[in-house]
C-alpha cells in the first residue's frame, strides 16, 4: 500500500476576477495547508516504516499521546506530469480531510464529498539514522532533524530564550515540544541568560567538546543513514536573549563539521539564526560557504511587534535589515534568505516585504501559518483560506521569477509553504 493515480479534473479558482486552472498538485497542498488533514490510524498500523512525527521542533497535531506518535510528519503528493513535493501533515480537529486508503493505495479524501485529491499519495520512509544514538548516548535525531526528503537541522538546543523572558512570538510552539525532551538535548539556550561573556567564555569552554564530538557524530550519521540525493543542511535553533553568544557557539559548530565532516563549501547550507548584534559574527561562517536566513515572519512594522515581542525587543526590526544588507555583502546577491508567515498579516503587506527584500539582493518567501501546539496567537488569527493562499502565491511566483531570487532549499523540503511551485510557474 503505497500511492493511488487518478486522472485530473478541472480546478479553478478566482484569480484577481479571472478563473484560473489551478494544478492537481498545488490544489491539494494548499487545500491540506489551510484546512488540515485527518489520518486513518487503523489504516497506518497495517504500514511499516514510514516516517512518523519525530518532535524535533514543533507540533500541530491536535491529538491524544498515543495518536500523535503515528501521524506522518509528512506526506509526498505527485501530479500527472512528474511533480512531487512533501507536505506537512498538520492535523486539526476539524481537519477537512483524510488520509486513509482504497483499494490498498493510499488516498487524501475530502470528508464532505468522500472523493479523492486528484494527487499520487506516498509516505517516506523513516531513515535510518533516527533510531541511532551518539558516541555519548545521546539520540541522533534530537540534534539531527529530518524534513521532507532532503533536509537536515542541525539543532544544538530546541528552546528559546523569548518564552524565558515572556516574549516568546505568538505563532510559536517551540518551547511546548522542546520541554518534554529536555534531559535529551545538548543544550538548553536559556542556560545562558545573562550571562557576562567571561562567564559564557567558562560555560562554553567546560561544554564545546562534548557538544562538537556529539553534533559531528550525528551529523555524519545522519548523512550516512538517510535519504538518497541532494541534501540541503541547515544550522539552527531557538533564540537566545543573548545573540551574539548563539553565533559564538554556532561559529565553533560550522568550523568543527568542516573538518571532521564535510567541505561545507562543496554543500547547499545555510545558518537560520536570530541576528547577532554584533554583525562581524557573520564573518566566520562566511568562509566556509554558507548562506544566511534570519526569519523577520512579519514585515508589517507594527505587527511584527505585536506578534514578535521578544525579536522586536532583543533584536529589532531595523537590526533585522542592517543584518541582510550585511550577509548580502559576505554570501552575495540570493544567497540570503528572508522568511515570512501567510496569514499573520494582510498579503498585500507581505508582497511588499518580498519587493522591498528582493531589492537588497535577499531572497524571501512564506510559510502557511499553522497552528501549533502551545501558541498564544489571538484567537480571531487563523490560517489563511485557500482562495488566498492561491492568490498570494500566484503573485508571489510572478515576484520571484521576475528577481530573479530563487527560494531557498526545495519543494520536497519545504513542507508547508507553496514557494517553489510557485516559483516554477505551477500557479
Amino acid at each position: 500500500m503505497n500511492a493511488i493515480n487518478s486522472q485530473s479534473k478541472s480546478m479553478k479558482v478566482s484569480d484577481f476576477g479571472k478563473d484560473a486552472p489551478v494544478n492537481p498538485l498545488v490544489d491539494a497542498k494548499a487545500r491540506i495547508l489551510t484546512s488540515g488533514i485527518g489520518v486513518d490510524f487503523e489504516m497506518l498500523k497495517k504500514i511499516e516504516d514510514y516516517k512518523k512525527e519525530d518532535f524535533t521542533y514543533d507540533s500541530a497535531h491536535h491529538l491524544g499521546k498515543t495518536e500523535k506518535h503515528l501521524v506522518p510528519q509528512e506526506i509526498l503528493i505527485s501530479d500527472s506530469k512528474g511533480h512531487t513535493s512533501a507536505v506537512s501533515c498538520i492535523n486539526y480537529n476539524n481537519s477537512k480531510y483524510l488520509l486513509t486508503s482504497k483499494d490498498g493505495e493510499l488516498v487524501i479524501v475530502d470528508k464532505a464529498t468522500g472523493e479523492p485529491l486528484q494527487v499520487k499519495v506516498e509516505l517516506p520512509k523513516q531513515p535510518e539514522f533516527r533510531n541511532m544514538k551518539t558516541i555519548d548516548g545521546l539520540p541522533v535525531n534530537r540534534i539531527i532533524s529530518n524534513c521532507g526528503l532532503c533536509e537536515l537541522n542541525v539543532w544544538l538546543w530546541h528552546d528559546c530564550a523569548f518564552y524565558t523572558k515572556g516574549k516568546a512570538c505568538k505563532f510559536c510552539g517551540i518551547n511546548a515540544i522542546a520541554n518534554q525532551f529536555k534531559n535529551q538535548d545538548l543544550l538548553r539556550i536559556s542556560d545562558i541568560i545573562g550571562m557576562s561573556d567571561a562567564v559564557f567564555d567558562s560555560w562554553w569552554n567546560q561544554k564545546k567538546d562534548f557538544v562538537i564530538r556529539n553534533t559531528v557524530d550525528a551529523l555524519a550519521k545522519a548523512l550516512k543513514y538517510s535519504f538518497s540525493g541532494h541534501k540541503h543542511i541547515i544550522f539552527t535553533a531557538g533564540s537566545s536573549v543573548s545573540t551574539d553568544l548563539q553565533w559564538k557557539i554556532y561559529n565553533d559548530v560550522v568550523k568543527a563539521i568542516d573538518e571532521q565532516v564535510a567541505q561545507l563549501s562543496k554543500l547547499d547550507v545555510t545558518i537560520i539564526l536570530t541576528p547577532p548584534k554584533d554583525l562581524r559574527l557573520l564573518e566566520p561562517v562566511a568562509a566556509f560557504g554558507l548562506k544566511y536566513a534570519f526569519n523577520m515572519e512579519v514585515f508589517d512594522p507594527v505587527i511584527f511587534e505585536r506578534i514578535n515581542p521578544g525579536k522586536a525587543e532583543y533584536v529589532g526590526r531595523t537590526h533585522y535589515f542592517e543584518a541582510y544588507k550585511r550577509a548580502v555583502e559576505l554570501a552575495g546577491e540570493g544567497r540570503v534568505w528572508g522568511g515570512f508567515i501567510l496569514g499573520l498579516e494582510p498579503f498585500e503587506s507581505l508582497l511588499n516585504g518580498v519587493r522591498q527584500l528582493g531589492e537588497m539582493g535577499v531572497a524571501s518567501g512564506a510559510n502557511i501559518l499553522h497552528l501549533d501546539e502551545g501558541n498564544t496567537l489571538p484567537n480571531e488569527i487563523k490560517p489563511p483560506t485557500y482562495e488566498d493562499t492561491i492568490k498570494f502565491f500566484h503573485e508571489y511566483g510572478e515576484l520571484a521569477r521576475n528577481n530573479g531570487l530563487r527560494p531557498f532549499f526545495c519543494e520536497k523540503a519545504m513542507r508547508t509553504s507553496l514557494n517553489h511551485e510557485a516559483f516554477m510557474g505551477l500557479i
